[in-house]
């Protein structure tokens, strides 16, 4: 298994259309004037990038890898990116028909949440996210037992890390830039020592296409502090340039998964096809991260009495005698996505 986190990033098959998708980031070159000091300064806030000096020692990873059955190598690598660049990827870790599976059961999802009131968040036009409960993805145990998933979560979270979160975003054909952002606040433990106590695992549902609007991300900026950011998490616009300047646009095909740290700065782009782009997301907290309290997870008795003690042992979740919708919680991101 190898990582990169060049791997999704502009294929030669996946041409920028300037005029479909705004300037190249590669054109703007802003000056340090244009970016501001106060956004030069976030380079100087970086806490040490590697992961030895993050904590963990070569030989507590190399330990991680060969548990899960992944190269240590492998985790080892996964785990400098995430705290370098904030991302890391793996090609082809299920099949396109596991995947074709994923975006069904995504669609009945949307297709359900969509109907009711507070079902689906607006994160933009024709741009939503939907949690849902393990019970409604048919392959929830595939994902949260795959080798890499398991080595990356214990190699950055630690051996008890939790999973809080079950999702997905969904930009149609016709949803616009997103405003730089973070997915919610950074927790006071990575703003004092540099470590990250969270991560989000993607995975789409389709091959992922120049016109269907990619995820763009701006690598190193996990890190960014600044009391300037609105709720914590939206960047003001003087900052942009910073973060064209680092753009990379990720181009995942089904099957891929890609691990990110949800502090790096990010957005949605533009899909001016005529066709959406659903991408699941599984969020994972180290002890005390607190990210449970935004998400309502719950599953049925039989099904977490069905499910393998390695997955309850890492799920926060309520078990009930029978699942109810959930009512979607990001009110404050979607207000400000509207604005986009």
């Amino acid at each position: 298994m190898t990582t990169s986190t060049s791997a999704f990033s502009n294929p030669a098959a996946a041409p920028r259309d300037a005029a479909a998708s705004g300037p190249s980031p590669a054109a703007v070159t802003p000056s340090p004037a244009a970016v501001g000091a106060a956004a030069i300064a976030l380079d100087a806030q970086r806490p040490p990038t590697t992961a030895c000096e993050a904590g963990a020692t070569a030989a507590e990873v190399r330990a991680v890898g060969e548990a899960a059955s992944v190269a240590p190598a492998d985790v080892q690598r996964a785990r400098d990116e995430l705290y370098r660049d904030g991302i890391t990827a793996l090609r082809g870790a299920f099949t396109a028909e596991w995947a074709d599976r994923m975006r069904e059961d995504m669609q009945a999802a949307l297709d359900e949440a969509l109907a009711r009131p507070d079902g689906a968040v607006g994160r933009g036009p024709n741009r939503y996210y939907v949690e849902i409960h393990p019970e409604q993805l048919r392959g929830f145990v595939d994902l949260v037992t795959h080798p890499w998933v398991v080595a990356v979560c214990e190699a950055v979270l630690g051996a008890q890390y939790t999973i809080v979160e079950l999702g997905f975003d969904t930009p149609g054909p016709g949803a616009l830039d997103q405003p730089w952002h973070r997915d919610f606040p950074m927790h006071e433990v990575t703003r004092s020592s540099g470590r990250l106590n969270s991560l989000a695992f993607n995975l789409t549902g389709v091959d992922t296409t120049e016109a269907m609007g990619p995820f763009e991300i701006a690598p190193g900026t996990q890190f960014d502090d600044e009391p300037a950011f609105a709720h914590g998490m939206f960047p003001p616009k003087e900052f942009y340039p910073r973060y064209l300047e680092r753009a990379v646009r990720k181009y995942p095909r089904r099957g891929d998964i890609s691990a990110r740290s949800a502090l790096t700065i990010h957005r949605g782009t533009k899909n001016v096809s005529d066709t959406s782009r659903p991408v699941l997301v599984l969020g994972v907290d180290a002890p005390g991260a607190g990210n449970d309290e935004r998400h309502d997870m719950a599953v049925t008795r039989d099904y977490y009495a069905a499910l393998p003690a390695a997955v309850r042992d890492h799920l926060a979740c309520t078990v009930v005698d029978e699942l109810t919708p959930i009512r979607q919680k990001h009110t404050i991101e979607g207000l400000v996505m509207g604005e986009a």
